[in-house]
């Protein structure tokens, strides 16, 4: 609830919208799935008409390594990060998983030479 930020709900969705709807703000836009749930349990300063944003996790993947999308290029056509170890970059060709727009999975990293 944004009007309670200090408190995580849990809910179970009851419908979401199979369209997603395009809103465009300040020179950005967000998708945005219509959808409807029931809260597990109430607080005492939920008030009707209150709004909320809520992340609905489809898939978990314990023991990732996520990392920002704009951390990772392209060299010699694979996906590559450069590493920091002590005082120098390594440059590593990644192997990528899921992916969203923000960020992506490296499912393993190859050591590549020093820059």
């Amino acid at each position: 609830m944004d009007a309670i930020p200090d408190k995580e709900f849990t809910a179970e969705l009851d419908w979401i919208s199979p369209i997603a709807q395009v809103i465009f703000n300040a020179g950005a836009s967000n998708k945005v799935f219509p959808c409807q749930a029931t809260l597990k349990a109430l607080d005492p300063r939920l008030r009707p008409g209150m709004s909320a944003s809520a992340e609905i996790i489809i898939e978990r993947q314990v023991n990732a390594l996520l990392i920002p999308l704009r951390a990772s290029f392209t060299d010699n056509r694979k996906p590559t990060v450069y590493v920091q170890e002590k005082q120098q970059f390594t440059k590593r060709a990644i192997e990528v998983g899921r992916r969203n727009d923000e960020d992506l999975v490296v499912l393993n990293a190859s050591r590549k030479a020093r820059w």
